[in-house]
């Protein structure tokens, strides 16, 4: 139960305090704004339910073996669902190249969050 409070406080901390120190850094308009809080609550959603389904499912010893293999198919379900979630802010609408770049400083923060923790339940 210790770690699942663990998972939640800091992908709450960490998301809350990245997007606004983000949008605090870059000084960004408010329709971009919107889009990057989207961004950031996608991402942190995403893995904190795959930190938390990962803790529940290692308990398990005949899949425990299998972990490694079964994050590499959420990483690719996590971008999938981003493209299909986000397609029309990202490829129909003009960003700037730094409004693309911004995008992947919380696909970048989240993720190492995320192995962190994963690698963590694996061993």
């Amino acid at each position: 139960m210790k770690s699942y409070i663990t998972y939640i406080l800091v992908f709450l901390i960490v998301g809350f305090f990245g997007y606004y120190l983000h949008h605090y850094m870059a000084n960004l308009s408010s329709q971009f704004s919107l889009l990057l809080k989207q961004v950031y609550i996608f991402h942190a959603t995403f893995s904190l339910v795959v930190c938390i389904g990962f803790q529940i499912v290692s308990k398990i010893k005949s899949i425990a073996h299998q972990l490694g293999f079964i994050y590499i198919g959420f990483f690719v379900l996590k971008i999938f669902l981003f493209s299909i979630l986000f397609y029309s802010q990202l490829f129909e609408e003009s960003l700037t190249k730094q409004q693309s770049g911004s995008l992947l400083i919380p696909v970048f923060l989240f993720l190492f969050l995320e192995v962190y923790f994963i690698s963590k339940i694996i061993r």
